[in-house]
């Protein structure tokens, strides 16, 4: 069996998983998440609500955080029954939220469920719990549908008092054994399972059918692979999504050319960069020459330096064009595609090559002027020889430093990341910093020079 396209397993019970299941949300090889992980620099999200003594805190409630408490808001503990019903055996959870509402992007899980219930996420993210029936999670494991049915036993004789289904629903709970301990925060699918809270607004679709996470005001969907990143992912200028939708949206997006004015500025710009310094070079070759040493030095380099700049120009018009042609949503999207483009080389070519050789002509003309005494005595012929050669250096070394990056053989040394198509392990292009830490987490501690 050949495994060029799985991604194989040293931990748990399967042998391998396909590339496209990786980093899905869900743990299916052991060692999935922490690759994941590794390969995304995304920090672990907090889904449960810290307990002390018994009772629950949200976030910076918890004891001995005071100074933060008093930079938010302050603190106070309610009572938070599941549906508002008493359960046999569970007492009733005794939390302490904040006083005031939050920005809620950042919470998940149990921690959500519970700030959105109690209206503490701004009044716009409604409470996702809903009163559970007697025929509720039926697709739950048997430990817990057994815990379940022993519990509605022991109503049964308050459920015979009276047979109204809106009575009955009333009373019926699941409760789920955590050790030595019974807890009811159960949240019923619409599939008929029922997950926990700190699997609810998780960013993991648990429920088959998203029922727990499509009400969700803290998580952002995206757009082709459906998988859901933190709201707070969206616009950060990190891309979490295969397909980019997270960064390019009606929110925000990304240009060639970045404002308004910088458009106009690079039309501009451009336009007049052509058209002067081609009034230039039409001057410089046509009009009458001057035979003397310091006028023929002074008319070569100028017209170098016109060509550089005439280069640049053209640059710029170019880019504003392929701006204009693109647009936010073209170049969002496909910006590995254009940069990695001969079309976008050759643009860098004519920027480069036409910098450098104004630089260099500045440069050479520069210290022409500062020695022109000692270049008197050199015959007009032997001067012109030294123009050419110098001349002829400014071209080549130009056009050698402009596209040296694109020499095959030192291409390596200028290469900043690798972007992978078809593949979730890594979302834009991977450095070698993150495929080292892919390697560490799945093969342990590696030398940087292996």
């Amino acid at each position: 069996m050949t495994c060029t396209d799985v991604f194989l397993c040293s931990q748990g019970s399967l042998d391998h998983i396909e590339l496209s299941s990786l980093c899905d949300g869900t743990e299916d090889c052991g060692e999935e998440r922490s690759v994941c992980a590794a390969s995304r620099a995304t920090p672990q999200i907090l889904t449960t609500v810290e307990r002390v003594r018994g009772n629950g805190y949200i976030s910076y409630c918890l004891p001995g955080l005071r100074s933060l408490q008093l930079l938010t808001s302050p603190c106070r503990s309610e009572v938070f029954r599941t549906h508002g019903t008493p359960v046999f055996g569970v007492p009733p959870l005794i939390l302490s939220i904040p006083d005031t509402a939050l920005n809620c992007e950042h919470v998940h899980g149990e921690q959500y469920v519970f700030l959105s219930c109690a209206g503490r996420c701004g009044g716009h993210a409604p409470c996702l719990l809903q009163p559970l029936r007697h025929d509720s999670c039926p697709g739950n494991p048997s430990s817990v549908m057994s815990l379940a049915r022993r519990q509605n036993v022991a109503k049964r004789q308050s459920l015979e008092k009276s047979q109204s289904p809106a009575n009955h629903a009333a009373f019926i709970t699941r409760v789920v054994q955590e050790g030595a301990e019974y807890h009811d925060r159960v949240f019923s699918c619409r599939t008929g399972l029922c997950v926990t809270y700190d699997e609810v607004c998780n960013l993991v679709d648990d429920c088959g059918d998203e029922s727990d996470e499509a009400q969700c005001t803290n998580s952002f969907k995206c757009a082709k692979s459906q998988v859901y990143i933190s709201l707070a992912k969206r616009c950060d200028g990190t891309v979490d999504c295969m397909d980019y939708s997270d960064e390019c949206n009606e929110y925000c997006g990304k240009e060639i050319i970045e404002g308004v004015l910088f458009k106009v500025a690079a039309w501009i710009i451009g336009i007049f960069a052509v058209l002067m310094n081609l009034v230039s070079l039409w001057r410089g070759f046509f009009d009458p020459w001057v035979e003397n040493k310091v006028g023929l030095v002074n008319r070569v380099f100028k017209i170098l330096i016109s060509i550089g700049d005439f280069m640049t120009g053209v640059y710029l018009l170019l880019i504003a064009l392929v701006d204009s042609m693109m647009g936010r949503g073209g170049y969002c999207r496909g910006q590995l595609t254009w940069l990695t483009s001969d079309s976008c080389a050759a643009l860098g070519i004519i920027n480069n090559m036409g910098a450098n050789i104004s630089l260099f002509s500045m440069t050479y003309l520069s210290i022409f002027r500062v020695i022109t005494v000692q270049v008197w005595n050199l015959e007009m012929k032997l001067m012109k020889l030294k123009v050419a050669a110098a001349v002829s250096l400014i071209v080549v070394t130009s056009a050698t430093i402009a596209c040296f990056p694109i020499i095959e053989f030192f291409e390596d040394f200028f290469v900043n990341g690798i972007a992978y198509t078809d593949m979730s392990l890594f979302i834009g292009p991977a450095d070698k910093t993150r495929h080292l830490a892919v390697l560490r987490s799945y093969f342990g501690k590696i030398n940087q020079g292996d």
